[in-house]
């Protein structure tokens, strides 16, 4: 197993299924691997420590709006904000212990497609408590599928799932209170590092 004794928090993965979405193993398995292959990442590139894991650190939990209702519900001002505050409003109102919970860092993945205009990743946290979210396209790159933009066209090319696990340890690394560099986007620091790209 892997030291986690820099890591006061507890990884819990979340896959959140709409009420119109039915449950897919592979989405599943996908979370799970990938988690574990940040994991290692961290391990190599942090001295021999990482963040600990459960047995069980991957959990399925129905939601009760439709997928749809997340992109399109009206909430706040800005259109950029309204997929992930809605999502957030809903996690709040009935996830068990809700959004910020202490000693755990929550990474929610949502079968449930963003509108154009509006934020598709985001991760925050303070290293004991953090929270980053994620959307349906996500999951179907860790899987192996197409990406659907969001325009609703099937994207002709599957994407690199390696990619997409750097997007992952990115929002993570947020959640562990990691900054962008000071060159952030496109300086030379930014290039070489999980917190540029």
């Amino acid at each position: 197993g892997f030291l986690a004794s820099s890591f006061a928090a507890e990884i819990k993965a979340v896959y959140l299924i709409p009420a119109n979405r039915t449950y897919k193993e592979e989405y599943k398995k996908s979370i799970n691997w990938s988690i574990k292959n940040l994991q290692k990442w961290y391990y190599g590139q942090l001295g021999d420590r990482a963040f600990p894991l459960s047995e069980s650190f991957v959990e399925v939990f129905g939601l009760p709006h439709e997928a749809e209702w997340y992109a399109n519900n009206p909430r706040g001002t800005d259109l950029k904000d309204f997929f992930i505050a809605n999502v957030a409003e809903d996690i709040k109102d009935f996830y068990p212990g809700g959004l910020w919970q202490n000693d755990k860092i929550l990474l929610f993945f949502i079968d449930a497609d963003i509108a154009c205009g509006e934020l598709v990743y985001s991760g925050f946290g303070n290293g004991i408590a953090g929270e980053a979210f994620f959307d349906a396209n996500m999951l179907r790159v860790l899987s192996g599928e197409k990406l659907v933009l969001c325009s609703g066209e099937v994207y002709p090319y599957i994407e690199r799932r390696e990619d997409f696990i750097g997007i992952l340890g990115h929002e993570l690394g947020h959640a562990f209170s990691l900054m962008h560099p000071p060159d952030y986007p496109n300086g030379p620091i930014a290039s070489t590092t999980i917190m540029g790209s």
